[in-house]
């Protein structure tokens, strides 16, 4: 009996830790993004909700990823404290800068104050703590997001660090209500190539008060993407 409760509480604690896996990207931003239906951008209807998919480019200053020193158009860090079967999350920081994306029809330009966001952590389980330093980035991470206690970690204390960015020339997907006009750099060579014909559409995308915006480089999200699993 004892057994079996004991092995019940470190599944418990193991689903937990699961949970707070930042690899494991908020299903409900990704599934709500996924009953959108996708439109091209030159073809986005003015005033609708659609989901439009492509090409980052960098538009209006850049950010840098505190853990990679990464350029990014948006960034989530997340720092677990680990502790025998569970684990808890002590630092969550999202943050991004306007941007654009593009899909060879047109433009979108993504103003993503108060979005949500779903970003895929590509720097994962880097750990710190039992004979492990944090690295300076981590240390100065810790003690800039207020915890300056963790980045002096004591030996039974194990932090594991995740980092996701959304970065120029990665594939994105972005659903909102979109304003459409003429795009004003139109004939303007921008990265990879692209060169907006004359007349080309530029769909803005923001959240107000009745539509969200969501943000996400989840595979199942993007043309020719998996679903998920």
């Amino acid at each position: 009996m004892e057994a079996t409760l004991a092995l019940v509480i470190v599944m418990v604690f193991g689903a937990l830790a699961a949970s707070l896996h930042p690899h494991w990207i908020p299903r409900s931003i990704v599934r709500r993004m996924r009953e959108v239906e996708h439109v091209e951008i030159g073809a986005f209807p003015h005033g609708a909700l659609g989901r439009v998919a492509g090409e980052l480019e960098l538009v209006e200053g850049e950010l840098t990823a505190p853990l990679t020193g990464r350029r990014c158009a948006a960034y989530e860090v997340v720092v677990e404290e680990l502790r025998g079967a569970g684990s808890r999350r002590v630092v969550q920081e999202i943050k991004a800068v306007p941007f654009v994306v593009v899909d060879g029809t047109g433009r979108a330009l993504v103003h993503p104050e108060h979005a949500d966001f779903a970003i895929t952590a590509d720097v994962d389980d880097e750990e710190a703590g039992v004979l492990v330093d944090p690295t300076p980035r981590q240390r100065d991470f810790l003690v800039r997001s207020g915890h300056a206690s963790l980045a002096a970690h004591d030996s039974l204390t194990v932090l594991r660090f995740h980092e996701g960015v959304l970065a120029p020339g990665e594939r994105v997907a972005v659903v909102g209500r979109g304003v459409v006009s003429i795009d004003p750099s139109a004939s303007a060579e921008h990265s990879g190539g692209y060169r907006a014909p004359a007349g080309a559409t530029m769909v803005t995308l923001a959240s107000d008060s009745r539509t969200p915006l969501y943000v996400s480089d989840h595979p199942s999200l993007l043309p020719e993407g998996r679903a998920a699993e």
